[in-house]
């Protein structure tokens, strides 16, 4: 028994030690405020709200103030308790992700702002996190996108459906004074009518506001290309 207790306080020893060392390669190499892991792929989700808690680590051997955190989206909320962490310390950044009506691949940024609580440094630090997703979505708009021809006026219909429920489109709309939108009666498709006679470039990117009645895709934005040709082009 006495031998069994010895083995595991040794094996616990040399867990702390490699942690402890670990900690120790992170600060020589720079690392003073560290993370458990720098990105998180959530892989293939559903709309929604993707949650994740970062660990930060004071690796170095003085104490850090955080600053600040900026956010790589307005939708993204991280909250972080802790203003400063002393040598060794660690506190969670608990964030979440509102990936509703995104489609396709999601990446986004957070970097946290630091500075070592010394006179000699006065310079602010940063560390960044990522987070990945492919976003699933709910509702299918087919074709994902249009392309109308320049000097071509014409009318193109975009079909609406989903394989969970039935699903309407409430409302659809385009701010480029070249498209008109309209909703069918049905709720389940959506014509998009383009005279290229009123056709000027756009400060941005082109879109089709799509609304619809799923919970997680309220709303739905369909891009629009102008094109000189629509060989080689969807359409």
């Amino acid at each position: 028994m006495r031998k069994r207790l010895t083995m595991i306080l040794v094996a616990l020893g040399l867990a702390g030690s490699v942690c402890l060392s670990w900690l120790a390669l992170r600060a020589e190499e720079g690392g003073v405020l560290v993370v458990d892991r720098s990105e998180q792929d959530f892989g293939t989700v559903r709309p929604g709200a993707l949650k994740h808690t970062f660990t930060l680590i004071n690796a170095s051997e003085r104490p850090i103030e955080l600053v600040r955190i900026i956010k790589g989206c307005s939708c993204d909320s991280v909250t972080l308790q802790a203003k400063s962490l002393q040598p060794r310390q660690s506190a969670p950044m608990n964030c979440e992700f509102d990936v509703t009506g995104r489609r396709g691949s999601y990446l986004t940024h957070i970097i946290v702002l630091y500075r070592e609580l010394a006179p000699n440094h006065p310079q602010e630090h940063t560390i960044q996190c990522t987070v990945r997703a492919k976003i699933d979505p709910i509702v299918q708009v087919i074709p994902p996108g249009l392309a109308f021809q320049l000097g071509r006026s014409e009318t193109k219909r975009l079909q609406v459906a989903s394989s969970e429920a039935r699903v309407q489109v409430t409302r659809a709309s385009c701010d480029h004074p070249a498209f008109d939108v309209s909703v069918t009666e049905t709720g389940q498709s959506i014509d998009v009518a383009f005279d290229s006679s009123r056709w000027r470039d756009p400060d941005g990117n082109v879109v089709i506001d799509v609304q619809t009645t799923c919970e997680s895709e309220r709303r739905i934005r369909v891009p629009v290309r102008i094109v000189r040709s629509l060989e080689n082009s969807d359409s």
